[in-house]
């Protein structure tokens, strides 16, 4: 039973707008009802409101509504005030000025991870992410780095709810392949996923702690064409392993 503290119209609105965060188009009336299990009237109540209050905006044309510019200030508010990039900020601008490979830093939410910060390298990746990107957790080298060192109930309960798609040839698509996986990054202490979301793209990822458990995950991107290069991967791995260590307590 909820809390009497608890706000369920505010629960509701909330529902919407979170509604916009797996949809890259803009959304119909009738969309945004099946997706949150809500009448149409309802749901017209809400949107007037997130429409007045300037969080949405509705097109002229199609009468669908998108998020307005407005929501991205809490977003990156929130993202900017997290001590994780702050520690891995420096580590990620070396990284990259040194081996010209793409850094990121990332946390866990629900099935996806969040992208905090990324410093681009130079090379041209077919793989154009931004700060608050949503990447699943099954297919991506900082997912996995997290999910292997999660507690165990924890990494179940995340395992339940992850609905896998083939991104590419190389991707993992069933929960025994992936637990499979998982057990060996957790052996090895770091992950290299090779081309299991982009092709062309291999990354390489090591978790991050805070009083002993996993917090987010410092990780790497580069061509996969670069993997040819003498030691190089080594090289990159031992610097995960590195930052993530010098960043974690």
């Amino acid at each position: 039973m909820k809390s009497r503290q608890f706000i369920q119209s505010l629960e509701k609105g909330l529902m919407i707008l979170k509604v916009f965060s797996g949809s890259r188009t803009p959304l119909s009336v009738t969309d945004i009802a099946a997706a949150c299990h809500m009448n149409m009237a309802t749901v017209h109540r809400y949107l007037f409101t997130l429409k007045e209050l300037g969080y949405l905006e509705q097109e002229a044309d199609t009468r669908r509504y998108r998020l307005t510019p407005k929501i991205l200030k809490i977003g990156v508010t929130a993202l900017n005030t997290m001590d994780l990039k702050n520690r891995l900020l420096p580590y990620m601008l070396e990284t990259t000025k040194t081996y010209d490979v793409t850094t990121q830093c990332a946390i866990l939410d629900d099935t996806d991870v969040v992208v905090l910060d990324r410093v681009r390298s130079k090379e041209v990746v077919n793989w154009d992410i931004g700060v608050g990107s949503r990447l699943p957790v099954y297919c991506t080298a900082m997912g996995k780095a997290i999910l292997a060192f999660l507690h165990q109930d924890d990494q179940r309960q995340v395992l339940r709810k992850v609905h896998f798609n083939r991104h590419t040839q190389y991707t993992l698509v069933s929960s025994k392949e992936l637990k499979t996986d998982l057990i060996r990054i957790r052996q090895d202490g770091y992950v290299l996923s090779d081309q299991e979301l982009t092709m062309g793209l291999r990354s390489i990822a090591a978790p991050v702690f805070r009083n002993g458990l996993v917090e987010g995950a410092f990780g790497v991107s580069y061509a996969v064409s670069r993997a040819e290069e003498d030691g190089f991967e080594a090289t990159l791995v031992g610097q995960a392993l590195t930052i993530a260590a010098k960043v974690s307590f």
